[in-house]
């Protein structure tokens, strides 16, 4: 179904809203909601006394979080491809991936010099919210360092643009569908989002879009979270750059045509013009000097 462009919002401090991005089905909901639970038991490795009860539970990133905690954070569904045996469900989500990243070409004319800061994307993943649970303020390339604690797990430190799409509604009164509360505060913009299924929020990673994410009073909120960022692989801190193909099933995925299509987006929606702003950012010129000549005395 061809779904009608509506121009983006700016909200401020970076934060764009693209209303109306992709259309979720009730196929996908039940999916997610299905896969809720295991993906739960994945990302945490549980810790058992002697009598076989948990103590507590340490996530991927080295984090270590009271079992009765567990169900106030969002769960991290991640295998989209594995499974199930639906091929829509697949089709649905590479669907996403390439509006997202033509999303990203629009957010590119909107802060052109984004777009040489992004070399790679990572794979989205669901964050799923059940009744009780929320997220507190922090920013995306924030990986909880503490003076004398430096977390293995450094892949957010790499993060230029976080990209949010939200597959249900929040909604005044409980439909089965949706979700009550699980607004997305960006305090520093001023600025509260009430979800809204198919839409797609775009902000940069650092702390000029801090937010956080309100409690869900009933439903279940299911959000397509994805990262773009810069930096080469380091395979020890859990920065993965594979090829596209392999990308599927995670790590970070390489860009190599971000810049021609970014032209090639560009050119086609506002004209041809190599001084304008929107392309100077892939045709920058540097004024520097041969180190490998000798320097004038």
């Amino acid at each position: 179904m061809v779904i009608d462009m509506l121009d983006p919002i700016k909200l401020g401090n970076g934060i764009v809203l693209f209303e109306s991005r992709v259309e979720p089905t009730k196929d996908v909901i039940q999916f997610l909601s299905e896969q809720k639970e295991s993906a739960k038991q994945r990302h945490y490795s549980f810790t058992y006394d002697d009598n076989g009860d948990p103590l507590y539970a340490t996530n991927k990133s080295g984090h270590r979080f009271q079992i009765e905690d567990i169900d106030k954070n969002c769960s991290r569904i991640t295998d989209f491809y594995d499974h199930f045996n639906s091929k829509d469900i697949e089709n649905f989500f590479l669907e996403c991936e390439a509006t997202i990243y033509k999303t990203l070409l629009e957010y590119g004319s909107i802060y052109p010099m984004a777009i040489p800061c992004l070399w790679w994307k990572t794979m989205g993943h669901v964050l799923a919210y059940g009744p009780g649970s929320d997220l507190g303020l922090h920013c995306d390339n924030d990986i909880n360092y503490q003076p004398g604690f430096e977390p293995d797990y450094q892949l957010g430190i790499r993060h230029v643009l976080a990209s949010i799409t939200y597959f249900n509604s929040s909604v005044d009164k409980y439909d089965g569908e949706n979700f009550v509360g699980g607004e997305i505060h960006f305090p520093y913009a001023e600025v509260v989002y009430k979800p809204k299924a198919g839409d797609i929020l775009m902000f940069p990673a650092n702390f000029v879009a801090t937010h956080e994410v309100f409690d869900v009073t009933e439903g279940e909120r299911y959000a397509y979270l994805e990262y773009f960022g810069q930096g080469s692989s380091d395979d020890s801190r859990g920065i993965n750059i594979v090829h596209p193909r392999e990308g599927l099933y995670g790590g970070q995925v390489w860009m190599p045509d971000l810049y021609k299509d970014y032209r090639d987006y560009i050119v086609s929606t506002y004209g041809e013009d190599d001084e304008s702003d929107m392309l100077l950012s892939v045709s920058r010129k540097f004024h520097s000097h041969d180190t490998k000549q000798e320097v004038e005395k």
